[in-house]
């Protein structure tokens, strides 16, 4: 015969998937916020690079101008 346990050791299935869903529902609210959050840290990336070609630019433009010189 079959004996039914009074002591509940573990989880059930329904149990787990509302932990699940809990955690995907915080998991889409977290990646929203940090999206908005690094858009503006994408914008500022974006005129570092330009200044970064900008400087790269000048140091050619520099060791051409010493290219001429023989030292």
């Amino acid at each position: 015969m079959l004996r039914i346990s009074k002591n509940k050791k573990g989880f059930t299935l329904v149990e787990m998937i509302i932990v699940v869903a809990i955690v995907v529902i915080l998991a889409a609210v977290l990646m929203l916020n940090v999206s908005q959050i690094m858009a503006p840290v994408r914008a500022k990336n974006s005129s570092a690079s330009e200044r970064l070609s900008t400087m790269q630019n000048g140091f050619a433009a520099y060791e051409e101008k010493l290219s001429g010189y023989h030292f």
